[in-house]
């Protein structure tokens, strides 16, 4: 494997490259990540054995492009995406090294700015599919948000559900039906979103610069990144209060956040068990009495 990334590295560059070392480094819990130092610098290389991984590494290429081509946050850049094998694949991009330095108000001016980026069509969803996790995430467009959400996103991750959360499912119809009460007299645009922006997925480089990556993009509401942010994205109130200023809250605002986490919840709960079943149904109890509220 080294020997055939050395070589589509020297491809890309067109330039005689020798390795002189590689070092695992953390770089996400899907895929084996590695730093490939050479003599004309340090990659960046993800590798991947499951049935899918050519088409998640594919994807993610194509995001990271995406988001680049707005000019509003640094993406790492991808070199070459290929397979040693059948399922083998691997993705050669930029090595980015990471500091302490962080500016939250920065990397939320920039954040804000990336979901100011609009489709040439109003639509919600993507040129591609691509993968939370090992989910798959299905993207294709929609004209209508609310839609767009229960059918390949909520629905989905109802269906892969096992027989032993019969309870999360049937709770999971109840809100479905009545999902619009929470989208009343607000309006959402499509943004592109990185999809999947949890801490482990953001960092800042030696500058102090925002970074985001292995992203699972898509135009969607905003507010579904926001979700997650909260969930797993250790940030503090000023990164929001300052996104805000920008793009400010919209009525229901809380109430949605638990829809979008429920999302991401109940992936985790398909991806590693009874860990997430208690949080999955506590959000669902809160959001049925919250639309009972509604109709009241």
């Amino acid at each position: 494997m080294e020997k055939i990334i050395v070589e589509k590295i020297k491809e890309t560059f067109s330039e005689e490259v020798e390795l002189i070392s590689i070092k695992k480094v953390l770089g996400g819990e899907i895929s084996d990540s590695y730093k490939y130092k050479t003599t004309i610098g340090s990659f960046f290389v993800k590798t991947n054995s499951n049935v899918d991984s050519f088409k998640m590494f594919q994807s993610e290429a194509i995001g990271l492009k995406r988001i680049s081509e707005t000019d509003s946050i640094r993406v790492p850049k991808v070199y070459y995406l290929g397979k040693y094998s059948e399922n083998k694949s691997f993705i050669i991009m930029e090595f980015i090294k990471f500091s302490s330095k962080s500016d939250e108000k920065k990397f939320a001016r920039k954040l804000a700015k990336l979901h100011s980026f609009r489709p040439k069509e109003e639509k919600f969803g993507f040129e591609v599919d691509n993968f939370i996790g090992f989910t798959p995430q299905i993207n294709q467009f929609e004209s209508n948000w609310i839609n767009f959400f229960k059918k390949n996103r909520l629905e989905k991750q109802f269906y892969f559900l096992n027989e032993d959360y019969v309870k999360i499912k049937k709770m999971g119809e109840e809100l479905i039906k009545k999902l619009d009460l929470f989208f009343i007299g607000i309006k959402i645009k499509p943004s592109l979103i990185h999809g999947d922006l949890w801490s482990g997925n953001f960092s800042f480089d030696e500058n102090g610069e925002p970074i985001i990556f292995d992203p699972a993009t898509y135009y969607g509401h905003n507010e579904v990144e926001l979700s997650i942010m909260i969930m797993f994205g250790d940030l503090s109130k000023q990164f929001f209060d300052e996104y805000h200023k920008i793009l400010p809250k919209q009525k229901g605002f809380e109430e949605r956040i638990l829809i979008y986490q429920l999302y991401h919840y109940l992936n985790h709960l398909n991806l590693f068990g009874n860990d997430y079943q208690s949080i999955c149904e506590s959000i669902l109890t809160n959001l049925l009495e919250k639309s009972t509220e509604f109709t009241k």
